[in-house]
């Protein structure tokens, strides 16, 4: 079934939620995303049984959050987006559709700042739960330590004797 099709589907059911499409899927009303992600698994036509990637985006005034879907037994796939806000980047947690978004929605929440309502274990997973912001945000400044410890290294890639300094650099 092409995308097009898919995305028709999802249309006759909630008429009023899909919001935009693309060329491998549709905004939808982040609102409805949940209720959407379940049509999306349970009917017999879509047969979304994986949410094989979830991920945020930030475009600087709001955030993007993305979602892969896959159906092994129909051989396609779907990616629906939604647009939060940054100052109040909430939505209803998908976990409860497809465990796999437990992590997922965890790494967003920890390097976005995305809060997802009715997770199950929403902390920090990649971070220290006392680590201040979220690093993948477009307005966050690094810390240049942490308990005592430095982010000022020397740029390896700066000859011997000359004094250039990189903060929190990659090399």
């Amino acid at each position: 079934m092409d995308v097009q099709s898919q995305i028709n589907l999802i249309k006759g059911k909630f008429p009023n939620e899909v919001l935009e499409n693309f060329a491998t899927g549709t905004f939808v009303n982040a609102e409805k995303l949940k209720a959407i992600c379940q049509f999306c698994r349970d009917n017999e036509e879509l047969s979304m049984q994986v949410l094989t990637c979830m991920t945020a985006v930030d475009l600087g005034d709001h955030l993007e959050l993305v979602y892969h879907l896959i159906s092994y037994s129909k051989k396609h796939d779907l990616v629906l987006k939604v647009t939060l806000p940054r100052d109040n980047a909430v939505i209803d947690s998908v976990e409860s559709v497809w465990k796999t978004a437990d992590w997922q929605e965890r790494e967003c929440f920890d390097l976005f700042g995305v809060n997802f309502k009715n997770h199950p274990d929403l902390r920090r997973i990649m971070l220290p739960d006392d680590w201040q912001g979220h690093p993948l945000r477009k307005d966050y400044t690094p810390p240049t330590e942490y308990h005592g410890m430095s982010h000022t290294r020397k740029n390896p890639l700066i000859p011997e004797g000359q004094s250039a300094t990189t903060e929190n650099s990659n090399g």
